[in-house]
């Protein structure tokens, strides 16, 4: 369905001079960092791909998707500021991928920011019946864009989540048993700073070495970095940090590199993945050194 959407608005894009989609909540953000992650930036140049939901049906006293559609075409009017953005929360909020998640269930503002910042606002003023859109700061750009080729399909990157009273052994098998049914690359959700059981931890190493296959460290945590080489010394086994990526959002950027490396090269490089990776990560400050 993502590789279907993104021909179809790569074709619209041609002529149109912004693009506004409705989708649902659920999964509107990985949908709009998967936009961002895929399309060229010079088709982007100038444009706007601006998502629009709601959390509560039509038929409801007070439903929140025609003051989220409106917004979002008020939004694509605005000459200045390009990118994907969504609009939610029918409070005017404008969101940027990846840096946005669902957070609730069935609130109208079920939408929040994470480890980023709103990428405008929408203000209604409704005694000179106006509204004012307001670019906050130029929506995320992707460090780079991938070419996913004809791939029919994106490869398979599950996330596999940390819980207490679980077997260690038992989520080492899991992540053996997927890495045996075709996955490509293994999220790894852990709790806080990317934490991992010690088992597990001394299990990492021997699974990359053994299959290639790729693990990322993220947190179930919904919010903060995951620091590189920090809780767990990524580089030492192998391992790759997912940053400011909460575990949706890395299996996403993930399964698009991937593509990426099997259509151009045929195979796929840590390395190269864990760079990729990189430029969602804060850079570390050099530290000073008395003399």
């Amino acid at each position: 369905d993502l590789l279907k959407l993104r021909d179809t608005v790569m074709q619209k894009l041609e002529t149109a001079d912004s693009i506004v989609l409705t989708h649902g909540s659920d999964t509107m953000a990985t949908t709009a960092f998967f936009l961002q992650l895929t399309i060229p930036k010079e088709k982007m140049a100038g444009k706007k791909i601006i998502f629009a939901g709601s959390m509560k049906p039509a038929n409801f006293k007070k439903p929140d998707g025609p003051t989220n559609l409106s917004n979002a075409f008020r939004l694509a009017k605005r000459a200045n500021g390009q990118g994907t953005m969504a609009v939610m929360n029918a409070s005017g909020e404008v969101f940027s991928p990846p840096y946005f998640e669902k957070k609730h269930t069935d609130a109208v503002a079920a939408f929040k920011v994470v480890n980023g910042k709103p990428a405008a606002h929408i203000t209604r003023i409704p005694l000179l019946n106006k509204h004012i859109v307001s670019i906050k700061k130029e929506p995320a750009a992707p460090a780079r864009t991938f070419d996913v080729g004809d791939a029919q399909n994106l490869p398979y990157v599950p996330v596999i989540q940390s819980q207490a009273s679980v077997d260690p052994a038992t989520i080492i098998e899991d992540i053996r048993t997927k890495i045996s049914k075709g996955a490509r690359a293994i999220v790894f959700a852990g709790t806080g700073n990317g934490t991992i059981h010690k088992d597990i931890e001394a299990a990492i190493p021997d699974i990359i070495a053994e299959t290639g296959v790729p693990i990322i460290r993220a947190t179930k945590v919904g919010d903060g970095e995951v620091t590189r080489n920090d809780t767990f010394n990524d580089d030492l086994h192998g391992a790759i940090c997912a940053g400011k990526l909460v575990p949706d959002m890395a299996a996403i950027l993930a399964q698009v590199a991937i593509a990426e490396a099997l259509h151009q090269r045929g195979e796929i490089n840590n390395d190269a993945l864990r760079t990729v990776f990189d430029s969602y990560q804060t850079p570390k400050k050099a530290e000073a050194h008395a003399v």
